[in-house]
């Protein structure tokens, strides 16, 4: 993902910004986790995964791309 690579470069930059990788991606373990759940606890939604969440992440990126190097690491 762009985004996340783009946090990731930030964070390799400036190491005020290496909690914010940190919890990113404990945060992304976490979520998809509890994001393969939602079907088996609301089995009449439509696919709601973590490959739902990258498909969301993947479109915004499209949107964004030509200006992603403009994104604070917060933004990320």
């Amino acid at each position: 993902m762009a985004i996340e690579e783009r946090l990731r470069s930030l964070a390799q930059t400036n190491s005020n910004y290496s909690l914010l990788l940190a919890q990113w991606e404990f945060d992304k373990k976490l979520l998809q986790r509890a994001l393969n759940a939602v079907s088996t606890t609301f089995p009449h939604y439509s696919l709601h995964d973590s490959s739902h969440s990258s498909t969301i992440i993947t479109q915004i990126e499209k949107i964004i791309l030509p200006d992603i190097d403009k994104l604070s690491a917060t933004d990320c």
